[in-house]
């Protein structure tokens, strides 16, 4: 995790003459609102509850999708990889 950070914070401020920042502002206000409040439920939540709704909510995620469309495309292809 700290590693992670690091490395966000490092691209951050390698690119930072080059975001637009005006257009930025409402969303790091949300998230920098969002991180009190993810800190206190991880905090509070039960672990089999955050168990279940983690185990309900991956496999719809957006890359998720996507990585199964291709999976099912790739397994269609004829053998050999050309089409027809």
């Amino acid at each position: 995790m700290a590693c992670s950070i690091g490395v966000q914070a490092a691209n951050l401020w390698a690119l930072r003459r080059n975001i637009q920042w005006e257009g930025s502002l409402l969303l790091i206000f949300g998230g920098a609102l969002g991180i009190p409040i993810a800190v206190y439920l991880l905090q509070n939540a039960e672990a089999r509850i955050l168990r279940v709704a983690f185990g309900i909510s991956s496999p719809y995620t957006p890359a998720t999708c996507c990585s199964v469309r291709r999976w099912r495309a790739a397994a269609e292809q004829p053998a050999g990889g050309s089409r027809r």
